[in-house]
């Protein structure tokens, strides 16, 4: 079920609402320095997305433009590996200086780091004081306001430094217990994601960071993304269009890059969207996901002005089958507008081919035969892009195994020539005797006669009873696709 009946329906429902052109949001930009410079990148991600940005390799400054309006964490790198402090950084989707860096080389640092969440969510919690044995030192998890990704901590250290085996065990006042209560490190490597969390019943209540009641609760519900990119049939992308979601979703808008989104859509939520931008049509032209949302969706548009003739967006492609077997080419259309269809084999009209998917029946004489359609509506016509038909025939003889006559006990050779689609095997016969084992296109053969005077053969394994001095001699030729006998020669 689509959410507008039709074009006309959601240019109106788009005018009810309004008038104006959307207002585009603007790139926040984010920026920083890496230390040293040499080789190095940074890795920024957003919405499960990473993109690699180039560093000054004379000042380490980097710069990038947010592309959605959502938080991000971001990563420094070096080509042949580096230690990273801190090793992430976070924030906003708002305009940031100073996200700096410093790379460590991996032969002489190491690094521990980690992140303290609640129990299956990933809600982070700060302030909690992570202990490592033996280093003396206490790591504290970042609060919400802290440039690494909420509840995370992190701690960099010579690997000259004796360590051995350690422990790293999480504290904080008002909360009971941690899982795990503690985790080993191997202090020779360093650890990354030593994680911890906090059972609900057990978590603070601490104004700074909000959190679930003391008392156990229904875990809160999964929430999901939906998002993706409007193009044009071109491949450009489309800004301005107005993403209809309805009393589930709300409205939104593509960005300058086409890009549009839709966050925290709770589990199970019904939800259907369908894009309006007058006057264009779109495929597809709305979205419904009757059972509920269950997974994050990534959901592509393309739009084409209504005005005009048909636009391909999905053009006959190329197909190959086996002799005497069925397939189809399909070819489908923009348009608001009616459109008929004709097709063409070799140039040449099929009669009553005149929908959108043809099909069609494998004959040998098919193979290389080449297929397109000429689609029209009331602005014109547009003829799609030539696909060819490539047929796997069963094997066909071309000189069939001739009459022989010999004395009894005298060898005979019977031959056969047969084409077809890849390996050929071959099965000798004659009306009443087979000769298993002889795979090729040449027999050789010795009949002799019995007292009685009938045609027999020493060796050959007889299969029905026969009477007289002549028989018919066959071959069956086989390939992967079929098989076919050729005509019975007398001896």
């Amino acid at each position: 079920m689509s959410v507008f009946n039709n074009a006309f329906t959601r240019i109106a429902l788009a005018s009810c609402v309004s008038f104006a052109l959307p207002t585009l949001a603007l790139a926040q930009q984010i920026s920083g320095r890496v230390v040293p410079s040499l080789n190095a990148s940074v890795v920024v991600e957003q919405n499960g997305i990473g993109t690699t940005i180039s560093v000054d390799s004379q000042t380490g400054e980097w710069s990038y433009n947010l592309p959605h309006n959502t938080g991000y964490t971001v990563r420094a790198t070096r080509t042949g590996g580096a230690i990273s402090e801190p090793p992430f950084r976070a924030g906003g989707p708002n305009n940031r200086t100073g996200l700096d860096f410093t790379l460590r080389e991996q032969t002489q640092y190491s690094q521990i780091y980690g992140r303290v969440t609640y129990e299956n969510t990933n809600n982070g919690l700060g302030d909690v004081t992570v202990s490592i044995t033996s280093l003396g030192d206490a790591l504290t998890s970042l609060g919400r306001d802290g440039e690494m990704p909420h509840g995370m901590y992190a701690f960099t250290y010579p690997k000259s430094t004796p360590l051995g085996v350690l422990t790293a065990t999480p504290s904080k006042s008002d909360v009971m217990t941690f899982t795990p209560s503690s985790r080993p490190v191997n202090g020779d490597f360093g650890f990354k994601d030593l994680n911890f969390e906090i059972p609900v019943a057990n978590a603070p209540s601490n104004p700074a960071n909000p959190t679930p009641p003391s008392n156990p609760q229904p875990p809160a519900p999964n929430t999901y993304t939906i998002d993706g990119q409007v193009r044009n049939t071109s491949g450009h992308p489309l800004a301005g269009v107005t993403i209809f979601g309805g009393p589930n979703l709300g409205n939104t808008t593509s960005n300058v890059d086409g890009y549009y989104r839709f966050d925290n859509v709770v589990e199970g939520t019904y939800v259907s969207f369908a894009p309006v931008y007058s006057p264009h049509f779109f495929s597809p032209q709305s979205v419904v996901y009757s059972g509920g949302i269950t997974s994050d969706i990534r959901q592509n548009f393309i739009g084409a002005p209504l005005a005009g003739p048909p636009v391909y967006i999905v053009q006959p492609q190329n197909r190959e089958v086996d002799q005497y077997y069925s397939t189809q080419f399909r070819a489908v259309v923009f348009g608001g507008v009616a459109t008929q269809y004709q097709w063409y084999r070799n140039n040449v009209a099929i009669p009553g081919a005149n929908l959108n998917i043809l099909q069609v029946q494998a004959r040998a004489e098919d193979d290389g035969a080449v297929y397109k359609v000429v689609a029209t509506n009331s602005y014109g016509s547009t003829t799609s892009s030539e696909a060819i038909l490539s047929v796997n025939t069963v094997p066909t003889i071309v000189a069939e195994p001739v009459a022989k006559t010999v004395y009894a006990g005298e060898p005979v050779s019977f031959s056969v020539i047969a084409r077809g689609e890849g390996a050929l095997t071959y099965f000798w016969l004659t009306s009443a005797y087979n000769f298993p084992g002889v795979n090729a296109d040449m027999i050789t053969i010795t009949p002799d006669l019995d007292a009685n005077g009938n045609v027999i053969f020493p060796g050959g394994n007889q299969i029905l009873q026969h009477s007289g001095n002549t028989v018919e001699v066959y071959v069956l030729v086989t390939n992967a696709i079929g098989n076919v006998v050729s005509q019975g020669a007398t001896l």
